[in-house]
């Protein structure tokens, strides 16, 4: 977080401005998640990549091992990965997580991210349609229309209510490891 360079009062245009009055605060804040990374690229045009993490997401891995898997992609989300009492979820919300997304400053990456943001300006609404629900359906989307897109399969990677009873939580050399990635 750069103060003064990555507030929405820095990228937010005519266009967002309008939205947001549109909105809902949950539904304009998941409508700028495609944007900021935008705005983060823009300013910052060395970075090899931007990933975003919800702020309530659990980490029993390193990002560092997940990113070298990922070398080759343009782009990695995280799956939901719904355990058995969620199993309904995906249909409705789709199969990855927004609460991550990695996408690489190339061009494909760039594209598939320009490609998010302009799903999220039409629509971003808490309401589940067959299409749309807030911006994580889009996610599914651009898997299907950039191959070079791809899933995370590191399973300490977005542990989360709906998934953790797939998992048995233990400590190995004083960190916590939820089964084999």
């Amino acid at each position: 977080y750069y103060a003064g360079v990555f507030g929405p009062e820095n990228f937010e245009d005519e266009r967002l401005r309008s939205l947001k009055s549109n909105r809902s605060i949950s539904e304009y804040c998941w409508t700028l998640n495609a944007f900021s990374r935008l705005h983060l690229f823009s300013e910052f045009p060395e970075l090899e990549r931007g990933t975003y993490l919800d702020s309530d997401m659990m980490l029993f891995a390193s990002l560092n091992s997940m990113y070298q898997k990922a070398l080759g992609s343009d782009f990695v989300f995280s799956l939901h990965r719904c355990s058995e009492k969620f199993a309904g979820l995906e249909k409705d919300v789709g199969s990855c997580n927004a609460g991550f997304a990695s996408f690489k400053n190339s061009e494909i990456g760039i594209t598939a991210l320009r490609r998010w943001a302009e799903l999220c300006a039409e629509s971003c609404s808490a309401v589940i349609t067959e299409e749309t629900y807030a911006d994580q359906k889009y996610l599914d989307l651009l898997l299907r229309e950039f191959p070079s897109g791809t899933t995370s399969g590191c399973l300490g990677l977005n542990v989360a209510p709906w998934n953790i009873e797939n998992y048995t939580p233990h400590a190995v050399d004083d960190r916590i490891k939820n089964c084999s990635e």
